[in-house]
């Protein structure tokens, strides 16, 4: 468990500028605009969190109104790995942006295909496919959108790499790559959103904010999506990105894990909100 004195301090750190703590220095002035200029602070109190739950890789964490990213390894929290379905935010809006889909409610039916998982084998919306994380409706979002509006606008949304590859690749390179994003850059982009800095219209905003809720809990809403990348190879990765709200204030959160040592994927995957949600209320965030 995390120390008393260690909580209160990332708790002050998140959700207090009047808050201070011996072991913090001050935030100094940052003169870069750059919406990925963050700079990258480590607090080791948080592994204890992803040890508790049997799995290695890093935590990122960033308050609404700092460019300071707490983060549990400064060194992973900058690696950049596959995005897998945390990039159906962005293609979210790509969508809807391009006018591929009008709505939360658009349907994309299903093309027959029986896959592994049973909830994909049916017709989707967008709400729906974001809840089951269908892969197959924005395999298929991305080859109506095109390579080259897939490229412009990956590009335009300051999202991580922003490499979508050959056109060959429009439906899978945030699943096999070249797109690649770090756990710094996902909770800059989450920010970015949240705050609609974003070059996209309200209405895509509002849409896409609205069929990320996961929970609410006196008054703090929790909005997120998992990913998983590569699953059953040597460099499997799960994601769950996502942000709290309450009133005005705002806490951001990405969690890059890998399974420990004979986890089994039920485990390992509901791993990922676990040690988010965990972060979040150990910071009094959630």
């Amino acid at each position: 468990m995390l120390r008393t004195m260690e909580r209160i301090s990332l708790a002050c750190f998140l959700f207090s500028s009047a808050c201070t703590h011996a072991s913090t220095p001050a935030p100094q002035p940052r003169a870069s605009l750059d919406p990925t200029a963050l700079e990258v602070v480590e607090r080791t109190a948080l592994r204890a969190i992803l040890q508790e739950e049997g799995v290695s890789g890093t935590i990122a964490l960033l308050r609404e109104e700092e460019r300071e990213v707490v983060c549990s390894d400064v060194v992973l929290c900058q690696q950049r790995v596959l995005p897998a379905s945390t990039f159906k935010i962005a293609n979210a809006l790509i969508g809807l942006e391009t006018g591929v889909i009008a709505d939360a409610d658009f349907v994309i039916p299903w093309d027959g295909v029986q896959r592994e998982f049973a909830d994909w084998n049916r017709d989707h919306t967008l709400r729906s496919a974001i809840a089951a994380s269908a892969v197959p409706y924005f395999q298929e979002l991305s080859r109506r959108v095109g390579a080259a509006r897939e490229a412009h606008w990956t590009r335009a949304l300051v999202y991580g790499n922003g490499d979508t590859g050959s056109a060959a690749r429009v439906d899978e390179f945030w699943l096999e790559g070249p797109l690649a994003i770090s756990a710094v850059e996902q909770v800059s982009f989450l920010r970015r959103f949240a705050r609609g800095e974003l070059p996209v219209s309200s209405r895509s905003l509002a849409v896409v904010r609205a069929i990320l809720v996961l929970a609410e809990h006196d008054g703090t809403v929790l909005r997120g999506k998992t990913g998983w990348a590569r699953p059953h190879q040597r460099d499997q990765h799960g994601w769950f990105v996502g942000f709290v709200e309450r009133g005005h204030e705002r806490a951001y959160v990405a969690v890059l894990v890998r399974p420990g040592p004979g986890q089994d994927d039920a485990s390992f995957l509901s791993a990922r909100r676990r040690v988010a949600e965990h972060a979040l209320s150990s910071l009094s965030a959630w």
